[in-house]
């Protein structure tokens, strides 16, 4: 029986043990995936992708010794009047910036490259994500062990959260975005505001105040952790207002005065790049907030939480014992998971570009470790070790789906039941990057799509290495392009379709600017003689004056198959 009074220190330590036991663990996978891998060299892509926006700050810094006008890859800039600006948030450079700095003072006093991106920097941000997925682990287990749950509940807890989600994936593999960052730093926050209110002092107010500015810097729409307060007071208000009497409103104007310190650090380096102490970091970007995609994103099989990352539905019956014992802090709980919800669902790239599972979820989940730990803690130590034994296939299955990830079995954003089902407890590596197919959601277009043309080709057309299909548009300059089409295709030989693929150009007197594929096949089939229909659905960024838009058809190696019934509809963002 749990009570948020007790801090219960019975039995061994088994939580501790789990902490160092992960801690060990994520070190060697570290070495094997993200230092080695497969060629020797993934050492040099540790900063990638978003990562390579979020580390533009240090790198300008490194490089160049200012932030005026910086340089970053192009789609990671926002053009200002002033100016580009980088337009990620500055948390996350600013966590890294420690270990950055020893990297750097290395590279200074071994005159080595000072570019930011040679090994020692690149190893730095590969700790830093190391040592920030242990801070979260920390604080879900100083969080728990304070609210008075058994060292058991919180060991499988935790061991549930790093083996079922894909935290430890985003910890080891791809530590330059921001999940584990603000996973450490909503966790602290939660667990100053429960000391706060359990052992008043102004101290755990200021370190509140602190991390929760570093959490709106990091991401912020993760701003929505603040109802951990509400939560905590509901669940002790007696406490709650005794500890608004210990800080007083001196130390509530001091503990706002942080926050706003640190959130103000973002339009101070906005001014330094660009002049200007306001931007729209994400321009053309925003939410569709009453038209979110709540289903696909809870439980989708493209990139559902609850789909990717099962174990957290043993959340749902830890909040039905909480509304037993206290029903409006589970309440309070459920609007919380509601908005997290509708929020994260809300965004126009709900899917959040190419990444394992759904990931902005990841920032949270100390708020699913609560209601969590209540199932663990009520159930008896019979049934704790059956729950356990349950629990563990799926615990197994997610660690597969990583692994199957970054071995590039699983696609990185277009999976459905037919692909899961085809990729199931699978580890060929022939397979890898066989799923092919394409269905993103359209651009952001808060006015609509204009439909631009749309070409129908009904009769089968014969499609070999030297014969593409080839449909071409003329669209408008300066719009963002969103492609739909569907066809129907049937090899001649078995495995004619094997290499096929759908390529779309941007270009201009024969001139490519932009080339983007994708396989044609959405998986490999035993059998691809009959007649099979696919859909695609994809973005394409805007054209220059006088481009064309180029769709083709085609076989790059040995191999003939038919397609018919072929339908492609161009449309553009209507301008805001």
């Amino acid at each position: 029986m749990w009570d948020p009074r007790l801090h219960v220190l019975q039995g061994p330590r088994w939580s501790r043990m789990v902490i160092i036991a992960l801690a060990l663990l994520s070190v060697p996978a570290s070495l094997t995936w993200r230092i080695i891998g497969t060629d020797g060299k993934a050492w040099q892509r540790i900063i990638a992708s978003d990562g390579e926006g979020y580390h533009a700050y240090l790198d300008n810094l490194i490089a160049r010794g200012h932030l005026h006008q910086p340089r970053a890859r192009p789609d990671h800039l926002t053009p200002t009047e002033g100016g580009a600006v980088i337009k990620y948030p500055a948390g996350v450079a600013l966590l890294q910036a420690p270990l950055t700095a020893v990297a750097h003072g290395w590279q200074v006093f071994s005159s080595g490259p000072l570019d930011g991106r040679s090994a020692h920097y690149q190893l730095a941000v590969l700790l830093s994500g190391l040592l920030f997925l242990a801070l979260g682990l920390i604080m879900v287990r100083k969080l728990l062990l304070d609210m008075g749950f058994t060292d058991a509940a919180v060991a499988i807890t935790m061991c549930a959260l790093y083996f079922g989600t894909g935290i430890a994936f985003y910890g080891i593999i791809t530590p330059s975005l921001s999940h584990v960052y603000s996973f450490a730093t909503i966790s602290g926050f939660v667990v100053q505001v429960h000391r706060l209110i359990n052992r008043p002092h102004r101290r755990s107010l200021l370190y509140a105040a602190a991390l929760f500015g570093i959490v709106v810097l990091l991401r912020p729409v993760n701003a929505l952790a603040l109802l951990a307060v509400p939560m905590m007071a509901a669940f002790q208000p007696a406490s709650f207002r005794g500890a608004l009497r210990v800080v007083g409103w001196r130390g509530l104007l001091l503990a706002g005065a942080i926050t706003m310190s640190i959130v103000a650090i973002q339009p101070l380096l906005w001014y330094w790049q660009s002049g200007a102490w306001w931007v729209r970091p994400y321009a053309g970007e925003g939410f569709y907030w009453t038209s979110p995609a709540l289903w696909k994103s809870a439980l989708g099989a493209q990139k559902g939480l609850f789909f990717h990352w099962p174990v957290l539905l043993l959340a749902a019956p830890g909040m039905v014992l909480l509304f037993r014992r206290d029903r409006i802090t589970a309440w309070l709980l459920t609007v919380f998971f509601v908005l997290l919800l509708w929020i994260t669902s809300a965004w126009w790239n709900w899917l959040y570009g190419d990444s394992y599972g759904p990931r902005p979820y990841l920032d949270h989940l100390i708020f699913f470790a609560w209601p969590m730990a209540i199932l663990f803690d009520r159930v008896g130590r019979t049934t704790l070790r059956w729950a356990v034994l349950l629990i563990a296939p799926l615990l197994a299955l997610q660690t597969l789906h990583a692994w199957q990830y970054q071995a590039g079995l699983i696609h990185p954003f277009n999976m459905d039941m037919e692909k899961w089902r085809f990729v199931a407890l699978r580890t060929d590596p022939s397979l890898k990057g066989m799923l092919g197919g394409n269905f993103e959601p359209a651009p952001f277009s808060p006015n609509g799509l204009l439909a631009l043309d749309h070409v129908a080709i009904p009769g089968p057309q014969r499609i070999a290495m030297d014969s593409p299909l080839r449909t071409a548009f003329t669209p408008p300059a300066g719009n963002e392009l969103y492609v739909e089409m569907d066809l129907r295709r049937k090899a001649v030989e078995l495995g004619d379709t094997k290499d096929a693929i759908v390529e779309c150009l941007l270009l201009h007197a024969d001139r490519t600017r932009i080339t983007y594929w994708f396989r044609l096949n959405d998986q490999p089939l035993p059998d691809d003689r009959q007649w099979r229909h696919w859909r695609y659905a994809f973005r394409m960024p805007a054209a220059v004056e006088g481009e064309e838009l180029v769709i083709r058809i085609r076989q790059p190696f040995r191999g003939t198959f038919h397609v018919r019934d072929v339908n492609v509809k161009l449309s553009a963002v209507k301008p805001y």
